[in-house]
């Protein structure tokens, strides 16, 4: 039950499924009557497994052996027989219900050499060909060491991927005899030379020396070209130098209220220049931006406010209802604020590329969502990378189609205003219909 968890948590890392289906042999010599009868019993099971890369692998090994244990009270029913209740999808390139086998057996052939005038010698049966994607044998030795090898199709896998897989597999294994109470993501499957490996793939020779915050390439956009349009959204529009007075004031609020440096601040907004506006006022006063989909379920937005650890969200005033309430939490209605008295001068804060610029959360889809942490240098760096591809000039026009709380966005925003192009903020409604966003588009331009 250990080597297949394992095989199965190793599947899991590989592909990225969390129901993963393994094919098992089973000897089906359960009854008194069948034990002596010579001939071939042995049916085939389909053993299931539900992970995700939080489960810990005590956890998948009790799942693993509750799948073991129920199916052996079912290995009279012939694999054909459930198949064919199952009804499933079939192709001649593959077997139904699952594609990759495990196979484990004991090195055990006493009973077999007390058969009278008879010498027995085993006799290999390697036809020289997969029957299945990939099958995993494990034998257990009579010195009590296990033996395992990998038996896989040449046209989906090379020797050398197959090498490196045994490599992981045993890399879980060991796993579980040291640290079973840790999660299947956690798991660090590759070995010295693999890290050195991907840390030399990761050098360049190539270096960006622009690696400074972000609102400085737009604060000089706003210097150069102030009054080129840096924002539309619908029938309202600001210049550069609009757009960099009204940030710097309310840069100067939040200062007021103790953003600095590595401050997490929360925002809230559905699409409009609101939102643009405050991201840029955060990063002027030194904070960091978390932004928080007001679309969201109530709980992911909680739990956003809670693991982030902001004190401060900007939102609007017709939002605050749909949004999480703790004492420990100041909202900011960014519709109501009057910021008129505010300097329009650029904050100045003391920063570099290094500093924290925001945070966003992933799906969620392996368990609870995780805050990723970008600095400045990680958004600067990324429009240097593809400025030689793209050519991006003042003459682009850039749409803000993706959520602000999607990752993408932050290339739309900064790669519009901090190249001086015009950054477009598409509607949500309009961003659903390719015929209406087209219009808006070259409306737009």
């Amino acid at each position: 039950m250990t080597l297949l968890t394992g095989f199965q948590a190793l599947l899991h890392r590989y592909t990225g499924q969390e129901d993963i289906r393994v094919g098992v042999p089973i000897a089906n010599r359960h009854r008194t009557e069948t034990q002596g009868v010579v001939g071939f019993f042995v049916n085939t099971q389909v053993l299931r497994n539900q992970l995700n890369g939080r489960l810990s692998l005590a956890e998948a090994l009790q799942q693993s052996k509750r799948a073991a244990l129920d199916a052996q009270e079912h290995q009279d029913l012939p694999f054909e027989q459930l198949v064919e209740a199952l009804q499933p999808e079939r192709s001649m390139s593959q077997t139904p219900l699952f594609q990759v086998m495990f196979n484990h057996q004991r090195q055990d052939h006493g009973a077999l050499q007390t058969l009278p005038g008879l010498e027995l010698s085993s006799l290999p049966l390697d036809k020289g060909e997969a029957q299945f994607e990939l099958t995993l044998n494990v034998v257990e030795r009579t010195d009590g060491c296990l033996e395992t090898n990998f038996v896989y199709a040449q046209e989906l896998f090379d020797s050398t991927t197959i090498e490196r897989l045994a490599q992981h597999y045993a890399a879980i294994i060991e796993a579980f005899a040291e640290l079973s109470e840790r999660a299947l993501g956690d798991i660090d499957l590759l070995d010295k030379s693999e890290h050195l490996q991907l840390q030399d793939w990761g050098k360049s020779s190539q270096r960006y020396p622009h690696a400074s915050p972000i609102h400085h390439l737009i604060e000089h956009q706003a210097a150069t070209t102030p009054e080129a349009t840096a924002l539309v959204f619908e029938d309202q529009s600001l210049s550069y130098a609009e757009l960099n007075a009204r940030a710097n004031r309310l840069a100067h609020y939040l200062i007021d209220l103790g953003v600095k440096p590595e401050t997490r601040v929360g925002i809230a907004v559905e699409r409009s220049l609101e939102m643009v506006v405050g991201l840029l006022g955060i990063l002027k006063a030194g904070g960091a931006y978390v932004p928080l989909d007001p679309d969201y379920p109530a709980e992911r937005l909680a739990y956003m406010v809670e693991d982030s650890g902001i004190e401060l969200l900007l939102t609007q005033s017709g939002l605050t209802t749909k949004l999480p309430q703790r004492e420990w939490l100041t909202n900011a209605a960014l519709d109501s604020l009057d910021v008129t008295e505010r300097p329009v001068h650029d904050p100045g804060v003391a920063l570099s590329g290094d500093n924290l610029s925001y945070i966003i959360y992933t799906s969620g889809s392996t368990g609870q969502p995780k805050g990723v942490q970008l600095s400045h240098a990680n958004v600067t760096r990324l429009l240097d990378a593809t400025a030689s591809w793209f050519d991006f000039s003042e003459q682009d026009t850039w749409t803000l189609f993706h959520s602000y709380a999607f990752d993408f966005s932050v290339w739309e925003i900064f790669g519009a205003l901090c190249t001086g192009g015009k950054l477009v903020v598409v509607p949500f409604w309009i961003s659903r219909s390719p015929k209406s966003f087209s219009s808006y588009y070259a409306g737009s331009k």
